[in-house]
């Protein structure tokens, strides 16, 4: 028996998600794929419930990311990858004997998550000064103005995703 379940979490908050997959497994729900970063496919197990724990990961294109914290997981503790769509770049890690302290681990995810929201805050602020450079220096159309308006509505949008993530991990990791 499997079940499909539509589980938004901000990136930011991933430990919420990483509790999520361990009471769904607690009440023997195991967790099979993702797919998309958001829908969970879990397979109903025939054996009794164990205590797991899950670890997220995350790597962006191009980049060594989280992948030092994915060797740890397979090495020292023979984790299983939960398989997620080529697109994403997220990744669960499915623990049973997890022996150590995970704030190693915490203080991993959350300086690279840091760092991703980080960068992207400031690509997109660029991208919104090019755009205010270009309007002041060149003048602006109306169907030009309109079009900035919806790109600009869009990209503040990913300011403030950026802003409140950052913004997050930096009180999360303070206290």
């Amino acid at each position: 028996m499997t079940m499909r379940k539509w589980v938004f979490y901000p990136r930011w908050n991933f430990e919420r998600a990483e509790a999520y997959l361990e009471a769904m497994e607690a009440d023997g729900w195991l967790l099979d794929e993702i797919s998309f970063s958001y829908c969970f496919r879990f397979k109903r197990k025939k054996s009794p419930p164990r205590a797991v724990k899950y670890i997220y990961t995350y790597t962006d294109k191009g980049d060594v990311g989280m992948n030092p914290i994915e060797d740890h997981l397979k090495g020292v503790y023979f984790a299983k990858e939960t398989a997620c769509g080529k697109r994403t770049g997220a990744k669960f890690y499915r623990v049973v004997d997890l022996r150590e302290d995970i704030a190693p681990i915490r203080k991993a995810q959350k300086d690279y998550l840091k760092k991703i929201y980080l960068i992207r805050l400031i690509v997109a602020l660029c991208f919104l000064l090019s755009c205010i450079f270009a309007w002041v220096t060149h003048g602006i159309g109306a169907v030009t103005g309109a079009i900035l308006n919806a790109a600009g509505i869009g990209l503040g949008i990913y300011i403030l995703h950026c802003v409140i993530g950052l913004l997050y991990l930096l009180k999360r990791t303070s206290g």
